[in-house]
Formats: C-alpha cells, sequence, structure tokens
C-alpha cells in the first residue's frame, strides 16, 4: 500500500535504502499495463521516444531549420537507437529535453517558461538516478547568463536584453526542495553517491560504465 524505500527482502543488508526510486516511471507504465496490456507498453515506447526526438529538434531551433537539417537528425537518431527500450532512460530524455526547452523559452522572453524547469525537474527526480544532471544544466544556465553579462560577450545580446538572473537561482533552490519529494526524502541525497560506488564495483561488467576510450 506504499511505495518501498527500504529494502524489507535482503538478509545480508535488511532496512538498506532503496536509492533508485522510479515512481514516476513505475507508476505510468503500470497503469498503461493495466489499461491496455502489453501492447500499450509499446505505444508508450514508441510515443516517447518520439516524443524525446521532437523535443531536441525543437530545442535546436524552428521547425524549418530541423525539417533542413533532417538527414543529420537522422544520425543523431541512429546513435540513440541501441537506448530505445522502455527504461527509466525515456524519462530521463523526457524530463532533459523539457527543461532545455524551458529554459530556451525563458532566454526567448517567454518569462513562463521557466515554471517548466521545476516540473521537468520534479518528473526527473521521481524517474531516473541521472537526475543531477538536472542541477547541472541549470549551473551551466547561470553561467551562461552570467557570461552574457561580461564585456566578452555582450555583444552576443545587449545587457538590457539578457534576462534576469534572480528567477533562475530562485527555480534552483525550488528544484533543490522538490528533490525530496521521492519516497525516500531526504535520503535521496546520497544516491549520487551510492551511484558513484556502483560505478568503481561494476565499472568492468556494466557496459554502460566503461571508460570511452
Amino acid at each position: 500500500g506504499h511505495w518501498p524505500s527500504r529494502n524489507t527482502f535482503s538478509y545480508t543488508f535488511p532496512d538498506h535504502p532503496v536509492f533508485q526510486q522510479y515512481p514516476a516511471f513505475q507508476g505510468a507504465l503500470y497503469e498503461a499495463l493495466r489499461l491496455g496490456g502489453w501492447p500499450a507498453l509499446s505505444v508508450v515506447c514508441g510515443v516517447g521516444w518520439t516524443a524525446v526526438f521532437l523535443l531536441f529538434v525543437r530545442w535546436a531551433g524552428p521547425w524549418r531549420a530541423g525539417a533542413v537539417l533532417h538527414a543529420l537528425w537522422m544520425i543523431a537518431l541512429c546513435a540513440l537507437w541501441r537506448r530505445m527500450m522502455l527504461r527509466p532512460d525515456l524519462f530521463s530524455m523526457l524530463a532533459l529535453g523539457l527543461e532545455l526547452g524551458s529554459l530556451d523559452a525563458y532566454s526567448r522572453g517567454r518569462r513562463v517558461g521557466l515554471v517548466g524547469v521545476p516540473l521537468a525537474h520534479i518528473l526527473w527526480v521521481n524517474s531516473h538516478q541521472l537526475w543531477p544532471l538536472s542541477f547541472i544544466v541549470q549551473g551551466l544556465y547561470v553561467v551562461h547568463l552570467g557570461a552574457l553579462r561580461t564585456r566578452f560577450f555582450n555583444r552576443e545580446v545587449p545587457r538590457r536584453e539578457v534576462p534576469s538572473l534572480a528567477p533562475v537561482l530562485g527555480v534552483i533552490v525550488l528544484s533543490a526542495a522538490l528533490t525530496c519529494s521521492t519516497p525516500l526524502g531526504l535520503d535521496i541525497w546520497w544516491a549520487p553517491i551510492r551511484t558513484a560506488t556502483s560505478l568503481t564495483l561494476f565499472r568492468e561488467h556494466v557496459a554502460e560504465f566503461q571508460r570511452v576510450w
């Protein structure tokens, strides 16, 4: 009757925190399975990855530009196809696309676009353990706005047209508070350290952990 936050099945590590909290992802898949059976999961996978693709095409520029560069987008899509399965990675990419699009809308003068950032973050933190990337994206955006205020980059955008930094900092604080919205609560902040430990222990056995070179 509740979402598990502790491992109640382990003999060697009883009551160990379950750091991989995916309630949004697993809850959505369970509802799809309950309503439409196994075929519904195929629909979720196809529609979900198509939405990811369109989010990134739109973030890169106007739809007309995306249509002109369709061959390059197909190459980018082929680079990702091995990960296009019904895994939490799907929700990670959806959240990343939504967050980038929201920040871009804020940069183009649509101040309400910033509302999408904490919404994408709360989806992310409840869907996949890559949620720390949300803070990296928001931090890089702060650096970007700061750079536009210096004499090195002020020719790119007039200083008076640079979006205000205060709302962005407020969104980062709000995202930090929303991070504790998972069943683990404050313990979720230990999840990145746990992931780093897995990287050390299982690097030789898991393909995703292999060094790029």
